[in-house]
Order: structure tokens, then sequence, then C-alpha cells
């Protein structure tokens, strides 16, 4: 997943903000083997860090982000 590695350049201009109960948070499209992925990010200013919060495959992604309690902190 060497795709990452563009978040450490221009993390906002990535990825996409995302909405609703993950206001705050961005996501990035993966590719891997000709699957489909998604991450969610969390940027924060401070020390202008990125941290990955989850990465999985595309298919029902944000249903489990949500069991999982992924949101901004």
């Amino acid at each position: 997943m060497g795709q990452l590695t563009v978040l450490e350049e221009s993390p906002r201009e990535r990825g996409e903000s995302l909405h609703g109960e993950f206001r705050g948070l961005y996501k990035m499209k993966l590719y891997h083997k000709g699957v489909q992925y998604r991450a969610i990010y969390d940027i924060i200013d401070e020390n202008v860090s990125v941290l990955v919060l989850m990465i999985d495959k595309r298919e029902n992604f944000y249903e489990r982000a949500k069991r999982k309690k992924i949101a901004k902190k």
C-alpha cells in the first residue's frame, strides 16, 4: 500500500473530506491487486501529521467503520 505515501506531501488534496458521522475526517481510495480499498484518516494540524484510522476493502466499508466507532476525536 505504498499509495499512502502521497499523504506526506498533501493530505487534504489527495483525499476527500467526509461528512455525517465521519465529519472532519478524510477518505482515500486505494487499489491492491485489482481489489478496491478505502482508508479513513485524520489530519492533526499541530504536528502536521496524518493518522490512518482504518483501511479495509471497499464493500461495506462505512458500515464496518461505524461498528468500530471510527470518528473524529
